[in-house]
């Protein structure tokens, strides 16, 4: 059958919605004696999908994005790189490459620590077999070491393709991580 749900979260203080969600889905329904239940493909989580005809890449995709956000807030390198694309590119700065972007997260994990990050998948468009143009957002809070201030990334929306290489998704193309990249969609 399938399903709109729609939900609006509100602050109980300031009565400012937080979050707007929908989710349009296919949920497969049982007989479960006299009662009707929900059986599969019931997204009740931020990172389930929000589109119809979501597949295991969804989740694959959603598993790969926890992956990369316990990585960076632990401040692992390695499950980062494996992550990222040898081909990696950016099409706003050609200069963007998977050594450039590795140098710049490594030299933010020397200078600064992560007070407040937060990450979210709007959708996910595959576009084959093994690519993906993944919408997120995210809004990332740091404290420079030196001189002790806090740094705040503002709101980032962006498009960022991925690419299954070697059986695993990895980011190919368009991922901001320089302060001069573009941090809201056109």
């Amino acid at each position: 059958m399938r399903t709109r749900v729609s939900f609006k979260l509100r602050n109980s203080v300031s009565e400012q919605i937080v979050r707007d969600k929908t989710w349009v889905f296919d949920a497969i329904w049982r007989k479960e004696g006299s009662f009707w239940k929900v059986f599969r493909n019931m997204p009740y989580r931020d990172t389930h999908p929000s589109q119809v005809g979501a597949d295991a890449r969804w989740g694959e995709l959603a598993s790969a994005h926890h992956e990369l956000q316990a990585a960076l807030a632990v401040e692992n390198l390695s499950v980062f790189a494996n992550r990222i694309s040898n081909t990696f590119g950016n099409d706003f700065d050609a200069t963007s490459t998977r050594n450039d972007l590795l140098v710049a997260a490594q030299s933010r994990f020397n200078a600064m620590d992560v007070k407040i990050a937060e990450y979210s998948v709007d959708s996910i468009e595959f576009t084959g077999s093994d690519r993906a143009r993944v919408r997120c957002r995210a809004n990332v809070r740091v404290i420079s070491l030196l001189p002790g201030i806090d740094i705040d990334s503002g709101n980032i929306e962006a498009i960022v393709e991925w690419r299954k290489e070697d059986g695993i998704w990895k980011i190919f193309r368009n991922l901001p991580y320089r302060f001069n990249h573009p941090t809201k969609l056109p």
